[in-house]
């Protein structure tokens, strides 16, 4: 590519950030900055990317400033109003990312893509939830799914819902995750967890626990939950589950504690003991 020529220099550049070379996209995009002196320090599309490319390097203040003087002269920019909140937040500012994310939602939507919209009420979303607000956190979120019903948002409204123990909420979400076809792990651990809390028989649990262990058959998070299902009707089943989280991670000190206390109920002393014993 001739990188003298601004559509190439802008065309490689954003090459270089899409293939995780920022400091490279750096490099191309200052120069397109520089190349056309005052003329061409008007380039939006360059500076954006800059500081996109800057942020992707970690170097949140440079990218704050580049960002910032973006917007100042093109206030309707919703691209880095958004990534100006992104960056906000990880610099720890939900309040001044709530501003920017805020402005795109209330501002003129021509032009916006799907993908903005949804992202804006996910940071949106984001910044709520920094803020310690769940009930707008939540509102955010359903935006961002009303836009796009993207697996992780919705899991993560049903792990809001699990918090504030609205288990109605938490199954509505369960089933929206089912008829998009969910299947990640943190959707399987909140599939078992509302079939349980929903006071649902035991067979029905331990199905969703089958289906879950068998597509992730070592992970902690599902064995501990399998034990904590079965704590109350099987104490053997719960220990041997959580015997098996000891063997995958022998440092974690939950699964001693629990096993402890069901030989604890069952009147094993010694036997709580040594589970004790081989924990510390």
């Amino acid at each position: 590519l001739d990188t003298e020529d601004p559509q190439a220099g802008y065309l490689l550049g954003k090459l270089y950030l899409l293939n995780d070379q920022p400091k490279s996209a750096e490099k191309i995009f200052r120069a397109q900055l520089g190349r056309i002196g005052a003329q061409f320090t008007n380039d939006v599309r360059s500076r954006y990317y800059l500081g996109l490319s800057l942020a992707a390097r970690e170097d949140y203040d440079a990218a704050n400033h580049e960002l910032g003087e973006l917007v100042k002269r093109n206030p309707n920019h919703f691209g880095a109003k958004l990534a100006l909140a992104e960056i906000l937040l990880r610099k720890g500012d939900p309040e001044a990312a709530l501003a920017n994310v805020q402005s795109v939602i209330d501002g003129n939507n021509q032009g916006q893509t799907e993908s903005a919209r949804f992202k804006a009420y996910y940071l949106l979303g984001q910044a709520h939830g920094a803020l310690n607000n769940s009930e707008k956190q939540i509102e955010a979120l359903k935006g961002a799914v009303n836009v796009r019903p993207r697996e992780d948002v919705i899991v993560e409204l049903g792990t809001l819902s699990l918090r504030l123990g609205n288990d109605q909420e938490l199954g509505s979400y369960v089933r929206q995750c089912e008829s998009i076809n969910c299947d990640t792990i943190d959707f399987h651990v909140l599939r078992v967890r509302s079939i349980h809390r929903s006071k649902a028989p035991v067979e029905r649990v331990e199905a969703s626990l089958s289906v879950a262990l068998n597509k992730y058959p070592d992970e902690i998070r599902l064995l501990m939950l399998k034990g904590e299902v079965f704590e109350s009707s099987n104490s053997n089943t719960a220990i041997n589950s959580y015997l098996e989280v000891i063997a995958i991670n022998p440092i974690k000190s939950e699964p001693y504690i629990a096993v402890a206390k069901l030989h604890m109920s069952n009147n094993l002393l010694d036997e709580a003991e040594a589970i004790l014993m081989k924990g510390l």
